[in-house]
Protein backbone atom coordinates (compact mmCIF):
# COMPACT_ATOMS: atom_id res chain seq x y z
CA UNK A 1 0.00 0.00 0.00
CA UNK A 2 1.08 3.78 -1.07
CA UNK A 3 -0.15 7.32 -0.45
CA UNK A 4 2.21 9.44 -2.20
CA UNK A 5 6.05 8.63 -1.50
CA UNK A 6 5.58 6.57 1.60
CA UNK A 7 4.77 3.42 1.21
CA UNK A 8 3.99 0.35 3.95
CA UNK A 9 3.72 -3.57 3.61
CA UNK A 10 0.62 -4.92 5.98
CA UNK A 11 -1.02 -8.21 5.74
CA UNK A 12 -4.39 -7.77 6.72
CA UNK A 13 -5.77 -3.80 7.37
CA UNK A 14 -9.57 -4.06 8.53
CA UNK A 15 -11.11 -0.72 9.11
CA UNK A 16 -14.69 0.60 9.97
CA UNK A 17 -16.44 2.99 12.38
CA UNK A 18 -13.06 4.68 13.64
CA UNK A 19 -11.35 1.76 13.87
CA UNK A 20 -8.70 0.38 12.35
CA UNK A 21 -6.50 -3.82 12.69
CA UNK A 22 -3.57 -3.77 11.45
CA UNK A 23 -2.76 -7.53 12.12
CA UNK A 24 0.47 -9.15 11.01
CA UNK A 25 0.47 -12.94 10.15
CA UNK A 26 2.90 -15.11 10.71
CA UNK A 27 2.43 -19.04 11.03
CA UNK A 28 4.50 -18.79 14.29
CA UNK A 29 5.07 -15.35 15.40
CA UNK A 30 8.15 -14.23 17.65
CA UNK A 31 8.49 -11.59 19.88
CA UNK A 32 10.53 -9.87 17.05
CA UNK A 33 7.17 -9.28 15.38
CA UNK A 34 5.77 -7.09 17.97
CA UNK A 35 8.27 -4.72 17.40
CA UNK A 36 7.79 -4.77 13.49
CA UNK A 37 4.13 -4.91 14.26
CA UNK A 38 4.23 -1.68 16.11
CA UNK A 39 6.67 0.30 13.95
CA UNK A 40 4.15 -0.21 11.05
CA UNK A 41 1.16 1.37 13.34
CA UNK A 42 3.04 3.80 14.67
CA UNK A 43 3.81 4.87 10.69
CA UNK A 44 0.50 4.15 8.88
CA UNK A 45 -1.56 7.28 9.94
CA UNK A 46 1.20 9.06 8.38
CA UNK A 47 0.94 7.51 5.20
CA UNK A 48 -2.76 6.95 5.19
CA UNK A 49 -3.57 10.15 6.71
CA UNK A 50 -7.49 9.92 5.69
CA UNK A 51 -7.41 7.66 9.11
CA UNK A 52 -5.70 9.83 11.27
CA UNK A 53 -8.08 10.03 14.72
CA UNK A 54 -9.37 6.40 13.90
CA UNK A 55 -8.23 4.01 16.77
CA UNK A 56 -5.41 1.99 15.36
CA UNK A 57 -5.26 -2.02 17.03
CA UNK A 58 -2.10 -3.92 16.08
CA UNK A 59 -2.68 -7.91 16.17
CA UNK A 60 -1.04 -10.73 15.53
CA UNK A 61 -2.32 -13.74 13.60
CA UNK A 62 -1.01 -17.53 13.48
CA UNK A 63 -0.86 -20.96 14.09
CA UNK A 64 1.24 -21.24 17.36
CA UNK A 65 1.30 -18.93 19.93
CA UNK A 66 4.48 -19.58 22.91
CA UNK A 67 3.09 -18.13 26.11
CA UNK A 68 6.05 -15.70 26.68
CA UNK A 69 4.82 -14.25 23.66
CA UNK A 70 1.33 -13.89 24.32
CA UNK A 71 2.28 -11.77 27.67
CA UNK A 72 4.17 -9.79 26.27
CA UNK A 73 1.89 -8.67 23.19
CA UNK A 74 -0.98 -8.29 25.89
CA UNK A 75 1.22 -5.98 27.75
CA UNK A 76 1.79 -3.72 24.33
CA UNK A 77 -1.98 -3.58 23.65
CA UNK A 78 -1.48 -6.09 20.81
CA UNK A 79 -4.56 -8.55 19.99
CA UNK A 80 -3.53 -12.13 19.13
CA UNK A 81 -5.85 -14.15 15.90
CA UNK A 82 -5.47 -18.07 15.92
CA UNK A 83 -7.71 -19.91 13.56
CA UNK A 84 -9.87 -22.82 15.25
CA UNK A 85 -12.20 -24.93 13.40
CA UNK A 86 -14.78 -22.82 11.56
CA UNK A 87 -13.17 -19.37 13.00
CA UNK A 88 -10.92 -17.50 14.24
CA UNK A 89 -10.05 -17.40 18.21
CA UNK A 90 -9.03 -13.78 19.37
CA UNK A 91 -7.21 -13.17 22.00
CA UNK A 92 -7.48 -9.84 23.31
CA UNK A 93 -4.99 -7.59 24.90
CA UNK A 94 -6.64 -6.87 28.59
Amino acid sequence: MSFGKQAGQYDVVLYSSGHVFIIEVKSTPHISNIQQLLRQTDTFTQIFPQYKGFEIHPGLGGEVFESELLEVSKGQGIYNLKPSSNDVKVIEPR
